[in-house]
């Protein structure tokens, strides 16, 4: 399927953002080609990065949206797994990372951690693709797994 994207990017590169760092009293600086916080951080929202915090923001954009069954997964990341894969590419790597769970079901079945091995599988394999993709990204992600999925890794 395709995603549904619940957030909005709160990068320097945006105008409204790079407006709202100035207002604080920060500046955005083009370090390489990529607009930066005091020259340091990309994103412009954040609970943490001391050196920044001043000119940051930690009011979140929020959104609501009613889980239905048609809905697969979730998937929760920071913006390093996000500067590497698209929306697109995490849902089809998921989609294809399910279909060889499903595929090997009874070698998972007899796992001592069942029913956790096919969330391991994607997050091991995701994060193998990002390390790839980006040898020095930070990603923090996790995956929610909803519907036939879950009820096939929970049965």
């Amino acid at each position: 399927g395709l995603p549904h994207v619940l957030t909005k990017d709160h990068r320097a590169c945006d105008p409204a953002e790079k407006a709202a760092v100035e207002s604080r009293g920060g500046s955005v600086l083009s370090i390489m080609g990529s607009d930066r916080v005091q020259g340091l951080l990309q994103v412009t929202r954040s609970i943490g990065d001391l050196p920044c915090s001043q000119y940051l923001s930690c009011d979140p954009d929020v959104f609501q949206v009613q889980i239905t069954p048609e809905y697969e997964f979730l998937v929760i990341a920071s913006d390093g797994l996000w500067d590497v894969m698209s929306p697109v590419e995490v849902v089809k790597y998921i989609t294809e990372c399910k279909q060889e769970v499903e595929a090997s079901f009874d070698k998972l079945s007899t796992c001592s951690s069942f029913p956790t091995p096919g969330a391991r599988y994607v997050k091991k394999n995701i994060t193998k693709l990002c390390s790839v993709k980006a040898k020095m990204a930070i990603y923090v992600f996790a995956i929610f797994l909803f519907n036939k999925w879950d009820y096939l890794l929970n049965r």
